[in-house]
C-alpha cells in the first residue's frame, strides 16, 4: 500500500548520547505499533551516515516488532567516501540536517516528518494523524516532553506510555506570546490536557486557537511574525507534505553541527505560505532523555559548545541565520538556499528494508561505494555558504558599522516617531471635531427631551380633565337611572288604577244590563 505518511530521522552505529541503539529501537517499535493500532499506512526511513568503520550497519542490527504490516521500514546509507567530500568532514562525523534531507527527498509519502530517533509519539497524536485528514497547505508542530532514560525495548506500546506520561524532565513548549502560554500551561511543568478558554484567546493577535473535533491546536497565519512560532525543539516534529518540504528545498545543506538549522527550515516553510498548526497537549511527542552535552539540553549547554569550539566546528548562529529569514519576510516568500541535488539527489544510495521481527544480515562497514567523480555532495548556493555568511555579519557587527547601524536606525525611528506625531495630531484634531459634534447631538437631545417633558405635562392635564369629564358623566348616569326607576315606579301605580278602574265600570255595566232587564219583564 502506499504510505500517507513518511517519517525519518537519521543516525549511526555509534555511541553518540550513549545507548543510541536501545533508543532506536525503542523509536521503531512504538511507532510501527501504533500504525497497527490505527491502520495507518506509513514508511520509516532511518538514513545511516558515514558508517562507523569495523561496526554492521544500522540495517544490520534494528528490526521491525513482528506484528508490523502498516509501517514498513528501510535504511539509506550515505557511504564514507561521500561524507569524505563535505567540508569540514574530518571535524563532523555526522551532518543531522543533510542526511534528513536525503530521506526527505526519497520520501513515498504524501506528508513527511522529520524526527529523530529517540523519540516517542503520544497516542493521541498518532490518532489525530491516522484521520489522514492533515492539509497540505499547513505545517504541523507539537510540544516536545523530555522524559527519564529507562525505557526497554521489551515494553508494550501502553507500558512504554504509561512510563513516558509518569518520568517527566522537563517541556518544550512554544516560547511565545507569554500570555497565550502563559494561559495555556500556567505553572504546569508537564501538562497533560490544555483547555484554551476561547474568549480569553481571542484577546491574542497574530494567533488564532482552533479546535478541530476535540483536538486543539494554535494556528498562524501568514503575517504572524517569527518569534511567535513555535520553534522549541521543532527538529523533533515538524511535519510537511511532500509538496512542501520541496517548495523550500529541504533544510538548508550547512556543513555544520545542526544547531538552528531545524528552526530556520521551519521559518522558510512559514515564509513559502505553509502556516503552522501547533497542535496541543496531549498530542506531544516524548524525547528520551541521553548524555549531557550530546545534545542541547539547558544543563548541557556549556558542555556542549565547549566541545563544538575544541574541535572547531562551526555552529550556524542565530545572528547570522536572521538576515536571510528578514529578507525573505520583506519579499514576502521564502528563498531557496539550496540547489535541485538538495538530499544528495544526484546519486543512487545503498537501501535495505528492515524486516519483520527479525535482523537482516549486514556485513561490517566500509561497504565498497563508486568514487563520485565530478558531482557535487553539497547543494548549499555559493551565496549562502556558512563561512562567507559568518564572515559577513561578523564584520557587519564590528564597532563602527554597528554604529553607522545604530545611527541609520535611529533616523528611521526618528522618522517614524514624526510620522506618529503626525497621526497623533491629525487624530487629535478628528477627534475635537468628533467632540464638538457630539456636543450638538446632545444639545439637540436636551431640546428634544424639553419638547417631549411639555407635551407629556399638556398630555397630562389633558388627561385630569377627561377623567373629571368621566366623573361627571357617571354621576349624571347614575342620578338618570333613579329618576327612570322612580317613573317606572309611577307607571306601575297609574296602571293598577286604570285597572281598578276598569272593573269597577264593569260591574257597573253588569248591574246595569241586569236591572234594564227586569224592567222590561214587567211586575
Amino acid at each position: 500500500m502506499n504510505p500517507y505518511l513518511s517519517i525519518i530521522a537519521a543516525s549511526r552505529n555509534d555511541d553518540h548520547g550513549g545507548d543510541p541503539l536501545i533508543r532506536t529501537q525503542i523509536f521503531i517499535n512504538n511507532f510501527a505499533r501504533q500504525c497497527e493500532k490505527y491502520r495507518l499506512p506509513a514508511e520509516l526511513i532511518l538514513v545511516d551516515w558515514n558508517p562507523v568503520p569495523g561496526r554492521p550497519g544500522l540495517a544490520g542490527v534494528l528490526q521491525l516488532p513482528a506484528e508490523a504490516t502498516f509501517c514498513s521500514a528501510r535504511i539509506i546509507t550515505v557511504p564514507a567516501v561521500l561524507h569524505q567530500r563535505f567540508k569540514y568532514a574530518d571535524r563532523v562525523q555526522f551532518f543531522q540536517m543533510i542526511a534528513k534531507n536525503v530521506a526527505i527527498r526519497r520520501a513515498r509519502g504524501r506528508f513527511v516528518l522529520a524526527t529523530n530517533i529517540d523519540i516517542i509519539f503520544s497516542d493521541e497524536l498518532m490518532q489525530f494523524i491516522a484521520r489522514q485528514q492533515l492539509d497540505a497547505t499547513k505545517m504541523y508542530r507539537v510540544d516536545r516532553y523530555d522524559i527519564q532514560p529507562g525505557l526497554s525495548p521489551t515494553l508494550t506500546l501502553d507500558e512504554t506510555l504509561d512510563y513516558a506520561w509518569s518520568n517527566p524532565v522537563r517541556s518544550n513548549h512554544r516560547f511565545e506570546p507569554r500570555e497565550l502560554v502563559n494561559h495555556l500551561y500556567g505553572k504546569t511543568t508537564f501538562k497533560r490536557h490544555c483547555q484554551p478558554d476561547l474568549a480569553a484567546c481571542k484577546k491574542i493577535k497574530g494567533l488564532a486557537v482552533v479546535s478541530d473535533d476535540g483536538v486543539w491546536s494554535v494556528q498562524s497565519h501568514k503575517d504572524t511574525p517569527l518569534g511567535k512560532l513555535h520553534t522549541n525543539a521543532c527538529g523533533d516534529f515538524t511535519l510537511l507534505s511532500h509538496e512542501g518540504w520541496a517548495a523550500v528545498t529541504g533544510y538548508p545543506e550547512f556543513e555544520a553541527f545542526s544547531f538552528h538549522i531545524d528552526s530556520f527550515g521551519l521559518a522558510a516553510a512559514h515564509y513559502a505560505g505553509f502556516s503552522e498548526v501547533a497542535l496541543l497537549p496531549p498530542c506531544v511527542c516524548f524525547h528520551i532523555e541521553h548524555s549531557l552535552g550530546s545534545g542541547w539540553t539547558p544543563e548541557g549547554e556549556k558542555k556542549l559548545f565547549d566541545r563544538l569550539k575544541e574541535k572547531e566546528i562551526l555552529n550556524p548562529d542565530w545572528h547570522v541565520l536572521l538576515p536571510l529569514l528578514e529578507g525573505m519576510r520583506k519579499a514576502g516568500k521564502t528563498s531557496a538556499l539550496n540547489g535541485p541535488g538538495w538530499g544528495l539527489a544526484e546519486f543512487t544510495l545503498p537501501e535495505a528494508s528492515l524486516l519483520p521481527g527479525k535482523l537482516s544480515p549486514a556485513p561490517v562497514e566500509p561497504q565498497p561505494f563508486p568514487e563520485p567523480g565530478a558531482l557535487a555532495v553539497g547543494a548549499l548556493l555559493p551565496d549562502f555558504d556558512l563561512d562567507r555568511v559568518t564572515l559577513w555579519e561578523d564584520r557587519r557587527r564590528s564597532p563602527t558599522d554597528r554604529l553607522n547601524r545604530t545611527i541609520e536606525e535611529l533616523r528611521d525611528a526618528l522618522a517614524k516617531t514624526e510620522g506618529y506625531v503626525r497621526e497623533i495630531d491629525k487624530d487629535r484634531v478628528n477627534q475635537i471635531k468628533a467632540l464638538q459634534q457630539y456636543e450638538a447631538d446632545m444639545q439637540q437631545t436636551v431640546g428634544f427631551l424639553h419638547a417631549v417633558e411639555k407635551d407629556s405635562a399638556d398630555r397630562l392635564d389633558s388627561i385630569h380633565f377627561y377623567q373629571e369629564k368621566l366623573k361627571q358623566a357617571y354621576a349624571d348616569h347614575d342620578h338618570n337611572v333613579a329618576y327612570i326607576e322612580k317613573i317606572h315606579a309611577e307607571i306601575a301605580a297609574h296602571v293598577k288604577v286604570s285597572a281598578e278602574k276598569d272593573a269597577i265600570i264593569a260591574s257597573l255595566n253588569d248591574q246595569l244590563r241586569a236591572a234594564t232587564a227586569r224592567a222590561a219583564a214587567g211586575p
